[in-house]
């Protein structure tokens, strides 16, 4: 079962909650996605949450690069397994470097219903077949 936490100094009503999901149980990484088999092509789309419990009113999405200088489009969906629909298209991160780079957080204003599948695919423009992590956090609304 996802974590599910108060945001304290977060403006929230009394019944906003949110939960975390993508992150590696056990470990301080988060969920890998692999970009397509060549560089520009979206690689398959890769579960971040089996069901959100509750009506998503924000998202942040967190990414982390890993070894790869290179410029990445992640794409974050909703629906069945093979049946996602793009919800943020191509979120744009850079890195020039040699080793995991800072988790770079985005915060979205998005309404995704309770009960939703979400996932995750990426491209890297330069590079193909290369790594990126990624997890999400929403923001929900009892309302």
């Amino acid at each position: 079962m996802p974590s599910i936490h108060r945001w304290p100094g977060w403006p929230q009503n009394a019944t906003q909650t949110s939960e975390s999901f993508g992150q590696v149980t056990g470990t301080s990484t988060m969920t890998v996605i692999t970009t397509g088999s060549s560089s520009g092509t979206k690689g398959s789309w890769v579960q971040l949450a089996a069901s959100t419990s509750k009506r998503t009113t924000r998202i942040i999405v967190l990414i982390g690069i890993e070894s790869v200088s290179d410029i990445f489009q992640i794409d974050i969906g909703t629906g069945a397994s093979g049946s996602e629909v793009v919800l943020l298209p191509n979120i744009s991160v850079g890195y020039v470097g040699s080793t995991l780079s800072a988790i770079h957080p985005m915060l979205y204003e998005i309404l995704i219903p309770a009960s939703t599948r979400i996932a995750a695919r990426a491209a890297a423009l330069n590079n193909a077949s290369a790594t990126v992590q990624v997890s999400i956090i929403t923001i929900e609304d009892d309302a």
